[in-house]
């Protein structure tokens, strides 16, 4: 699959599709095609509507492959949209720095998890060398700049927390960082701008006193902790 439009929710339904299309295949394979009552063309590929499949899963919820499948591809879903959420939160200024290559392997990481370098290159559509070359020279110097830590990380032996399964040679995404602390999220709209950073501490009072100014295209937030003053020097 193409991993493309990372930062628009139709990026999901590429996905969708394709795990519906898994299913069947496999409720086609155990069962028969006949058990599908006539859910794929010609063709091979999948036609059923919601209702079919929704009645497929129910005849074969006792399956432990059906379950399994159903499992997995609802753990990817969630990580999709973990991406898709904080493409249109105040992290998206992170995802907006990269080619569409890179994005594409970090919502691919994103599904995934992990990803050897074979994988990442046939969902990319992009060579070896394109995607180590992402990997080391764009997405993680750039995460070390603004995170402190790489977001993608190389391993030799892991294990999969969600499977328990051991990992060989792959590199891993690195959740977390995108939910560390102290990176003001902005949102705006018609009457207002704010500005939400989570602060440790219990040093600054419930309220203060703020003030901004916007010169050249460039915003400036001055908070006073409640102490003297905030005078600005001349730059």
């Amino acid at each position: 699959m193409m991993y493309q439009n990372e930062s628009s929710p139709d990026a999901l339904v590429p996905f969708l599709l394709d795990a519906q299309a898994e299913i069947i295949d496999l409720i086609g394979r155990k069962y028969g095609k006949e058990d599908l009552g006539g859910t794929a063309g010609e063709s091979g590929v999948p036609a059923a509507g919601p209702e079919i499949v929704s009645r497929l899963l129910i005849r074969h919820c006792d399956d432990p492959e059906v379950r399994a499948m159903i499992e997995q591809r609802y753990r990817e879903c969630g990580r999709i949209l973990g991406l898709l959420s904080r493409t249109h939160s105040g992290t998206a200024d992170f995802f907006k720095r990269f080619d569409q290559t890179s994005r594409s392997i970090l919502l691919y990481l994103s599904e995934k998890g992990h990803a050897t370098l074979e994988e990442m290159s046939a969902a990319t559509n992009a060579s070896h060398f394109e995607v180590l070359h992402r990997l080391k020279e764009v997405i993680i110097p750039e995460s070390v700049k603004l995170y402190g830590k790489p977001l993608v990380t190389f391993m030799e032996s892991a294990t999969d927390p969600l499977t328990g399964e051991r990992i060989l040679f792959s590199w891993w995404l690195d959740d977390g960082v995108l939910k560390e602390t102290g990176h003001p999220e902005v949102t705006e709209d018609d009457d207002a701008i704010i500005v939400t950073m989570e602060r440790a501490g219990s040093d600054l009072p419930r309220s203060m006193r703020a003030s901004a100014s916007c010169k050249h295209g460039i915003l400036e937030i001055v908070v006073n902790k409640g102490g003297k003053s905030h005078e600005r020097r001349p730059k």
